[in-house]
């Protein structure tokens, strides 16, 4: 990569466009680890994808809730495709979903009133980084599987694949079958707000998509899963708290207003970080 020699330890992730390696340096054994993520390239909108993910990492490269691009390129193979390479940190403490399956599992609750807030407060300051920018952007998969945790249980955004503009208003029937296209392909369905499932012609659509997914994110570290199965009826539902809830009320509170049906009156990411720090 770029004239640095890697070795490849093992496989250690696949998603549904790229696949990623633990490596190190192949010249320094007791270098530090890194993660490798391999990019197959055949179509000329995969190599804008993989182009996108890099302008994402360099637009917030001063954060510090959002894993470090530490090196890249696009290779040209014989075969007259491409691969994209992406050279990031490896996050050795596993991701927040590791966290939530293993604390449900031995103990059948979820995480620690304390612990759910530290974790929203980077959360919120890492998609702060992404709708700050000019224009804005938005995260657009925001799950517990794409949330990495250092060895204090800090957060850090990871997967970039999918931020894009966040405004955007759908003005063509063109306009929503491209929205469609790229929700199928990025976007969990699991975490997907209403709005991407049936976008319709004039809707707008803006950063609050990702306050969606935070609501999803909130109870699934409350309750060990998210609220919905990935089907467009069920988020048109409002979400039901469990009956034997032993978090604060105004906490169960602001997960439904995260999880409002109505993205136009859906609460904002400057109005969830204030209620977070009213917990604290």
């Amino acid at each position: 990569l770029n004239d640095t020699q890697y070795t490849v330890l093992r496989e250690i992730g696949e998603g549904g466009f790229a696949y990623v390696y633990l490596v190190r340096k192949s010249d320094s054994p007791n270098s530090p680890l890194y993660a490798l993520k391999r990019i197959p390239i055949q179509l000329p909108e995969q190599e804008e994808r993989v182009r996108n993910e890099i302008n994402a990492h360099k637009s917030v490269e001063g954060s510090n809730k959002i894993l470090k691009l530490i090196d890249y390129a696009i290779v040209k193979k014989k075969d007259g495709t491409s691969e994209g390479m992406l050279l990031l940190p490896y996050c050795q403490n596993g991701s927040l979903q590791d966290l939530i399956d293993e604390t449900y599992k031995r103990t059948r609750k979820g995480l620690s009133f304390e612990l759910i807030l530290q974790i929203l407060i980077d959360i919120c300051d890492g998609l702060e980084e992404f709708h700050k920018q000019e224009p804005c952007l938005a995260y657009r998969d925001l799950k517990p599987h794409n949330v990495a945790l250092d060895s204090d249980k800090h957060a850090i955004l990871m997967d970039l694949g999918s931020v894009s503009s966040a405004r955007m208003t759908l003005s063509t029937r063109h306009d929503v079958l491209v929205l469609k296209d790229f929700v199928s392909e990025t976007v969990t369905s699991t975490y997907r707000p209403p709005e991407f499932f049936e976008p319709l012609v004039d809707m707008r659509i803006d950063e609050r998509t990702d306050i969606w997914s935070l609501g999803c994110t909130m109870f699934a570290m409350a309750y060990g899963e998210t609220p919905y199965n990935g089907t467009h009826t069920s988020t048109l539902s409002q979400v039901v708290i469990p009956d034997d809830s032993t978090y604060d009320p105004n906490f169960n509170q602001l997960i439904k207003k995260c999880l409002e049906i109505d993205i136009n009156k859906r609460i904002t990411l400057p109005e969830v970080k204030s209620a977070i720090y009213g917990f604290i």
